[in-house]
């Protein structure tokens, strides 16, 4: 088959595991926003970062090889046409993707920061009744 092909199949491929890696994404984000006890706090936060670089650079793969599935040789087969189409599917396809895996991690990142204000919010109504003593 054309190299193009292959490059379609990885792509095929790289989508999958972005839709798979935004769901575990979501996961892990879920349960560290859950009120826990323990050390598993920094665990859970290394494995974020850790899934958000995998997301990001299958992304860049994915870019990578889009381009690469249009610049490839014109065999004369006759499959501009066709690899147009793919190429404008998947583009939508990371689109949409890229676009959850934003929202998603924006909202567990508001959530988390929410937290933290929580957390630390001191308590100011420690004093005894005001100024005016008699």
């Amino acid at each position: 088959p054309p190299v193009w092909v292959t490059l379609v199949d990885d792509l095929n491929r790289d989508v999958a595991s972005i839709e798979k890696k935004v769901a575990e994404l979501q996961t892990l984000a879920g349960k560290h926003l859950l009120p826990g006890f323990g050390d598993d706090e920094h665990e859970h936060e290394e494995r974020i970062a850790e899934t958000v670089q995998e997301i990001s650079d299958l992304f860049k793969a994915c870019e990578h090889r889009l381009q690469e599935v249009g610049s490839s040789k014109h065999d004369g087969t006759g499959d501009e046409e066709v690899r147009k189409n793919i190429k404008q599917r998947v583009a939508k396809q990371l689109q949409d993707l890229s676009l959850e895996f934003r929202r998603g991690h924006k909202n567990y990142l508001a959530k988390l920061k929410g937290q933290q204000i929580e957390d630390f919010t001191p308590d100011l109504k420690l004093g005894g009744g005001g100024g005016g003593g008699g």
